[in-house]
C-alpha cells in the first residue's frame, strides 16, 4: 500500500480536479488523499462485503454499463479494480464516456501478486496490454510506471506465505517488509528495484487523459 499511496500522493494534487468518481471504492482507502483537491466525490461499488461502507454513494456492478450520464466527471479513480472486471474493455469505454473532455483516469493494478478476492480475480495485465486497452478506447497515456521490482515482489510473496505460520509468521512478515523498505531506501537497493521493475513489476500505475 505504501507504493500506491506514494503514487497517489504525488499525482492527485497535480491531476485530480472537479468532480471525482471513485470506482470500486470499497471503504475508500484513498479518500483522505483526494478529498481536498476535488469539488465533488461519488464513490461507486457493487453490492458485496463492501456495500455497507459509509462512503458508497451508488451501488453498481462495474461489469455492466454504468448508470451514469455522459461527461459527468472530471476525474475517475480506479484503484486495484481492473483485475476483478470480467470485461475490462467495457469498463474502460464506460469510463471514457462518463469523463469530461480532457478528463483524467488515475489507475493502479497489481501484476506479480497473489490471487485475491476469490472468485472475482480474473486478470493480470502487462504494461503493453494496459496501453493497448486504454488507447483503443480513446485515452492517451500521460504516465505509466511500474510500482516495485523484484525486491518488493519477493518480500510481498514470501511474507504472505510465511505469515500463515503460527507465532513466527507475522513477525517474519513485518521484518521482511521493513527490511525491504530499508534496502530500497539505499542508492543500490533503489537501482535494483527500478531496473528489475521492467521485468518483475509488483504493480502498475497509470495516468491517462481522455482524448477530445
Amino acid at each position: 500500500m505504501d507504493l500506491i499511496a506514494r503514487f497517489y500522493s504525488e499525482t492527485i494534487p497535480l491531476f485530480a480536479k472537479g468532480k471525482l468518481a471513485d470506482l470500486g471504492s470499497g471503504h475508500a482507502p484513498l479518500y483522505l488523499l483526494y478529498e481536498k483537491y476535488v469539488t465533488d466525490i461519488t464513490c461507486i461499488d457493487w453490492e458485496n462485503d463492501n456495500s455497507n461502507s459509509p462512503y458508497i454513494d451508488i451501488i453498481q456492478d462495474l461489469n455492466q454499463p454504468l448508470n451514469i450520464t455522459d461527461q459527468s466527471f472530471d476525474t475517475v479513480l480506479l484503484s486495484d479494480v481492473l483485475e476483478h472486471i470480467r470485461k475490462p474493455e467495457l469498463l474502460i469505454s464506460e469510463i471514457h464516456r462518463i469523463l469530461t473532455n480532457n478528463g483524467i483516469l488515475l489507475m493502479n493494478i497489481p501484476f506479480l501478486y497473489w490471487i485475491h478476492e476469490k472468485p472475482f480475480d480474473y486478470f493480470r495485465y502487462t504494461e503493453f496490454a494496459l496501453q493497448s486497452i486504454l488507447e483503443d478506447n480513446g485515452f492517451e497515456i500521460v504516465r505509466l510506471e511500474a510500482l516495485g521490482g523484484s525486491l518488493e515482489v519477493l518480500a510481498d510473496l514470501s511474507s504472505k506465505v510465511i505469515a500463515r505460520i503460527p507465532i513466527i509468521g507475522k513477525i517474519y512478515a513485518i521484518v521482511a517488509y521493513k527490511t525491504v523498505q530499508w534496502v530500497v531506501s539505499s542508492q543500490l537497493g533503489y537501482r535494483i528495484s527500478q531496473r528489475s521493475a521492467k521485468t518483475f513489476p509488483l504493480a502498475y500505475a497509470i495516468i491517462a487523459r481522455k482524448k477530445t
